[in-house]
């Protein structure tokens, strides 16, 4: 059921008859993207108009002693409920003598997804493209149970080793950006910002690094629509951005200046202009030798100088009209700190995006 582009139900069957389930929040669980394409998404099927192609499937038998059967023996549609049930009656009227059932479930290794904003593919995977809105690095071997439908696998060679396995092309890993789980088209990403009334917790990327803060969900949507230079997500970066303050992760202080940056409307100045005027924004550039604390870790110097860095720099690249994000930036020109120095000189060096380059210079 969908209201003014919304889930907000389903209809199902059960033993005591059909019903409707009405939620504010749907979660497809059904393994073959049934609720997201039943409500619109577009489907990625494997037996199309182009190719038949997809991993092969099985029924477990299953034996009085057994705890592991792993089968391919069949190809099926998880989707398809004639499919599914005529496999699973195939398969009991072949039951052996050493089976006392078969499993409720087909073992399947492909099925029915939807078609997210960008689809991985094999070539996005071997090259190691990355993105803004990378969420997750995912790494396996490529174990297929089918025959490849690129002919790019045509080129790879084989050697001994790789043709008694079960892998037509090296394994590797895989950035996976924010996008791939969402719907194809930016109205699906807008209509998710526009629903997020607040930040998301931050994700600690271990003990020891208080600042390395992983993006979250929310700031993975933001980079998306950044990267897509999505203009009317706007609005929704101002409404987000009057909720962050000195205590919040670097992740969503960088997400949403990267975003403002990868938009490139001089109307996000005023947005990094307002976080810059916030308590503990400022001043975190070192111009002398002071004592440099581990414990606790309140007293570490990294947190503030990288929000205050990645925020000027998003105000330089901005038309930063009124001068304060170069004033900041020559600040961290002269820190003590290479690294911030280093990063400070390069972005003055690359100039405006309008076109106004500055020679500035470390001293």
């Amino acid at each position: 059921m969908v209201q003014s582009g919304r889930v907000c139900g389903v209809v199902v069957a059960t033993e005591r008859g059909r019903g409707v389930v009405l939620a504010t929040v749907v979660i497809d669980a059904t393994g073959a993207a049934g609720v997201a394409i039943a409500a619109g998404g577009e489907p990625i099927l494997s037996a199309d108009a182009v190719d038949l192609a997809v991993q092969g499937a099985g029924v477990a038998e299953r034996p009085p002693c057994g705890i592991y059967v792993n089968t391919d023996y069949l190809l099926i549609d998880p989707a398809d409920v004639v499919d599914v049930t005529c496999a699973i009656a195939g398969a009991e009227l072949a039951l052996p003598d050493t089976a006392y059932d078969s499993a409720p479930l087909v073992q399947t290794r492909e099925r029915r997804r939807v078609r997210g904003d960008h689809v991985l593919d094999y070539l996005d995977q071997i090259t190691g493209r990355t993105y803004a809105d990378a969420v997750v690095l995912s790494s396996s071997d490529y174990d297929s149970h089918g025959y490849p439908s690129l002919d790019y696998f045509a080129m790879l060679p084989h050697s001994p080793e790789s043709l008694k396995a079960n892998h037509p092309a090296p394994g590797g890993a895989a950035w996976t950006p924010y996008r791939c789980l969402l719907p194809r088209g930016r109205e699906h990403l807008l209509e998710r910002l526009s629903l997020v009334s607040a930040w998301d917790d931050r994700i600690l990327q271990g003990a020891m690094a208080e600042y390395a803060h992983l993006p979250t969900p929310v700031d993975g949507l933001i980079l998306a629509l950044g990267a897509l230079r999505e203009p009317r997500c706007l609005p929704h970066l101002s409404r987000l951005a009057a909720r962050l303050d000195a205590e919040s992760p670097l992740s969503h202080i960088r997400s949403l200046a990267r975003a403002l940056e990868a938009l490139g409307d001089p109307s996000g100045a005023t947005i990094v202009t307002a976080l810059l005027g916030l308590p503990g924004f400022r001043g975190h550039a070192l111009h002398s030798i002071v004592p440099l604390h581990d414990k606790p870790m309140e007293r570490r110097r990294r947190l503030g100088p990288l929000r205050e860095i990645v925020l000027a720099r998003a105000l330089y690249r901005l038309g930063d009209p009124d001068g304060f994000g170069r004033e900041i930036l020559s600040e961290y020109q002269r820190d003590r700190r290479g690294l911030l120095a280093q990063h400070a000189t390069a972005v003055l060096r690359q100039g405006l995006r309008l076109g106004v380059t500055d020679d500035t210079l470390r001293t």
